[in-house]
């Protein structure tokens, strides 16, 4: 069996470079609302966590890390502020019993010096000196312009017992980024080791690649579930007229990853699934290990349907819808391509990369206009 990590071939070096070591990686890049925290919360500490008190902190702190964005990020768009929309990053990472929680919002250049000392000092103080200082803060009745009082980042440090980081960065004249990193490990009597991690190149590669959403990981029906509520909240947010198509084409790329590709002993695939978003477009990836047999035949499918009209592709859709009836037979490979060439009204595209004698790296884009 290869290595987990190998599953990162043939995609993009930066994506590479920065998630090697990582098992599990869950990013979101774009606009964040309070709705989006639930699904976050469960896919974590369903997927990832096996100790309830320790699924009960990290929740806690993913908790407080979206409120830093819905809360007190800052957005000069009216029609976000409507919405109560922020723009945001967010990056969850595993390897082993190691967690990295990443995440960054906008904040006017003015307030970042006030910011950075006050960070700056709350990071100075013990375990003690942040309780006196959220006692303090809550008694005080001191609220913020986000309209929290400053008591989550405080909850923030207490809960990581130090073990976090941060830093601020320009993203224009007028506005800068905030960027937070807790490292958090589900074993207390181990040390986190996670800092190894760029996150600086982690987010130069979620943002200079428009990546929109990416999960690398192990890929079954369960975590299909989780991550739909995760998707179907993303579509809505950026693709108001195009969400059903989008989240359709995810819905057909992630069942083909588990379905189709190489599992474990355990059953679950691992795979690579993310989407970019451009101006116009939206550009799907999936990849998984899969037998050399397979990922020609899947080939060779998606190269006789690319030819084929719309009419053509109608009529063989009835057709396979027709012969789904009979399940002991693998026939049913071309509904799923069929659906994606008629949401996206574009060809597919295939690439098979060699592994081994009998295995290799199978790799299906997609391109939905918009």
């Amino acid at each position: 069996m290869y290595t987990f990590n190998a599953i990162l071939m043939n995609t993009n070096i930066d994506i590479i470079q920065v998630l090697a070591d990582v098992e599990d990686c869950l990013l979101i890049n774009g606009y964040f609302d309070d709705s989006l925290t639930d699904p976050i919360i469960s896919y974590v500490t369903e997927s990832q966590i096996d100790n309830k008190k320790s699924g009960r902190k990290l929740s806690f702190l993913i908790v407080e890390s979206f409120q830093n964005i819905v809360r007190h990020g800052y957005d000069a768009s009216e029609a976000n502020k409507r919405a109560k929309l922020k723009e945001g990053f967010f990056a969850m990472l595993k390897t082993g019993t190691e967690i990295t929680i990443c995440t960054s919002n906008s904040i006017e250049n003015e307030k970042v010096e006030k910011l950075e000392d006050e960070i700056t000092r709350l990071a100075s103080l013990d375990k003690a000196g942040l309780k006196s200082e959220f006692i303090d803060v809550l008694s005080a009745n001191k609220y913020t312009e986000g309209g929290g009082a400053g008591l989550g980042l405080i909850e923030i440090m207490r809960k990581a017992g130090g073990q976090f980081d941060y830093y601020f960065s320009k993203k224009g004249n007028d506005i800068s980024y905030v960027h937070f990193n807790i490292f958090f490990n589900e074993n207390t009597k181990e040390h986190v080791k996670v800092h190894k991690i760029d996150k600086v190149k982690l987010r130069e590669v979620g943002i200079d690649n428009n990546i929109l959403f990416l999960r690398k990981g192990l890929f079954n029906h369960d975590t299909f579930i989780q991550l739909s509520t995760v998707l179907e909240h993303e579509a809505n947010s950026h693709a108001q007229t195009h969400s059903t198509s989008l989240y359709y084409i995810f819905i057909e790329l992630i069942q083909n990853i588990y379905k189709h590709g190489l599992s474990d002993e355990s059953g679950d695939t691992p795979g690579l699934f993310y989407i970019q978003e451009y101006d116009d477009y939206f550009y799907f990836h999936s990849q998984n290990l899969s037998s050399i047999e397979n990922a020609t035949i899947v080939k060779k499918r998606i190269d006789h349907l690319n030819e084929l009209s719309s009419k053509e592709l109608l009529s063989l859709y009835k057709e396979r819808l027709t012969q789904q009836i009979d399940f002991s037979k693998n026939i049913s490979g071309d509904i799923g391509l069929i659906e994606i060439l008629k949401v996206s009204q574009n060809p597919l595209k295939c690439k098979i990369s060699d592994v081994s004698n009998d295995s290799c790296f199978l790799t299906i884009s997609v391109k939905l206009s918009i």
